[in-house]
């Protein structure tokens, strides 16, 4: 049996107890999609999303786990504007300078793109380079 679409959906929603169950049964957070898209990832997809980071994180989901065009949950968290996941993630080690594949942006230049000014502060403060620094 596949647990691994559920267990996407339950992210995206901010399930917990369906998150605990898939995890009971022994499958990792560390799995990924066809997309290289990873529960982090997922979780950008919602703010009931956004409020499952710290317990993904603390149950094992990879922080810096990059997509097929090199995209880190932080890359995603900051293009959507999730200032809460944002935080958490750099708190628990994010690199915040770490580049994509395609277009070689880091998290700080996705966060400048979108306007996400409260994201830009944070990203800085947690040693992000400033693209000219």
């Amino acid at each position: 049996m596949d647990l691994i679409d559920p267990l996407f959906d339950a992210v995206i929603k901010g399930d917990d107890s369906v998150v605990n169950h898939v995890l009971s049964l022994g499958i990792s957070l560390t799995v990924n999609d066809e997309d290289g898209l990873t529960v982090l990832h997922w979780a950008a997809s919602s703010t009931e999303g956004e409020k499952l980071v710290p317990f993904l994180i603390a149950n094992g989901a990879m922080i810096d786990a990059k997509d097929n065009f090199g995209r880190t949950p932080l890359h995603i968290h900051c293009a959507r504007g999730r200032i809460y996941a944002v935080a958490c993630l750099v708190y628990h080690g994010a690199d915040t300078n770490c580049q994509t594949l395609d277009t070689g942006l880091t998290p700080l230049q996705v966060a400048s793109s979108h306007g996400h000014d409260e994201i830009q502060r944070i990203l800085l403060a947690y040693g992000a380079t400033p693209p000219n620094g």
